[in-house]
């Protein structure tokens, strides 16, 4: 059996198969910008979590001196530093790179914004996640 599209029946199959990515690809985008920025949030408080740990584990070597320095350690973990402004993606599918702009906060006062690139992937079941930090070069390229 073989198929031939020619005509008016090609046009329709190409307006199908474009409807289907656009919805895909509105959909995922989305999705990123609530799931995606709450995995961002996770990534970065982590990123965070792993740069503090050496001092906090030098600090427990003699706690009773470093009492304050553990405690503030402690509530500076479990505060939010940031906060997430935008997101913006380019590739297509499953895998993007992810353009995010963050605010940081620290003990109230403003510390200004970064522009940090993303690698992320989508699937079904987990929804988007955060693969690891890439470039600015990655992020245009990503595009094509």
């Amino acid at each position: 059996m073989k198929v031939e599209l020619k005509g008016w029946k090609a046009v329709v199959v190409i307006i199908i198969v474009a409807v289907v990515v656009i919805f895909r690809y509105q959909s995922q985008t989305k999705e990123l910008n609530t799931q995606g920025a709450k995995e961002v949030e996770r990534w970065m408080f982590y990123d965070y979590a792993r740069k503090a740990l050496p001092a906090m584990q030098k600090a427990m070597a003699d706690p009773k001196n470093n009492k304050e320095y553990l405690e503030k350690s402690a509530h500076n973990l479990t505060t939010a530093k940031f906060e997430v402004l935008s997101i913006t993606r380019h590739g297509l599918g499953d895998e993007a790179v992810a353009k995010v702009t963050i605010k940081f906060k620290e003990g109230g006062s403003e510390k200004g914004t970064k522009t940090i690139y993303l690698k992320m992937t989508h699937s079904l079941v987990a929804g988007w996640r955060v693969t690891f930090e890439t470039g600015k070069i990655s992020y245009y390229l990503a595009a094509f």
